[in-house]
């Protein structure tokens, strides 16, 4: 007996559905330790969210709306350097940055998984924390996970 072709891709798209929603929830779960600083909320804090050319701010702006507790400024790069307002570094401390890569593949060698992570550098003290681990499939669901494995106060 043959089975259909659309029955084999509704399950699919069921499966991946319902795994994809825990996925996030689980990846949240498994920040890499001492990655996010502890005091990244703080009300005196403006976090800073570095954008690059590849995505819209919509995408960080939902992201960021919608999940972080706290004050930010979704910034490009070269507002870093060029806006004089970004130098007082005691109310810009804490800088996102998002590293991007690829892996796995298909069996006729094309890449299939392009993900993002993000890395925190506290610019006061001239620190780069360890990136996150929180690998996601786009800058607004890493954005998402981010936020939730904010260290809770």
């Amino acid at each position: 007996m043959r089975v259909p072709f659309r029955l084999i891709a509704f399950i699919l798209i069921v499966f991946i559905s319902l795994t994809g929603c825990t996925g996030t929830k689980r990846a949240a779960n498994n920040v890499v330790q001492g990655s996010i600083p502890a005091d990244i909320t703080d009300p005196k804090y403006i976090l800073l969210v570095e954008r690059d050319k590849y995505v819209r701010p919509s995408v960080l702006e939902t992201a960021m709306k919608k999940y972080y507790p706290a004050a930010y400024e979704i910034v490009k790069a070269e507002q870093l350097n060029s806006d004089k307002k970004y130098d007082d570094v005691s109310k810009y401390r804490y800088l996102v940055q998002f590293r991007n890569g690829s892996g796995g593949s298909y069996s006729n060698g094309q890449t299939h998984v392009i993900y993002s992570d993000e890395f925190v550098t506290d610019r006061k003290e001239n620190k780069a924390f360890p990136a996150t681990n929180l690998v996601a499939g786009s800058y607004g669901q890493s954005l998402m996970l981010f936020c939730r494995a904010l260290p809770k106060k």
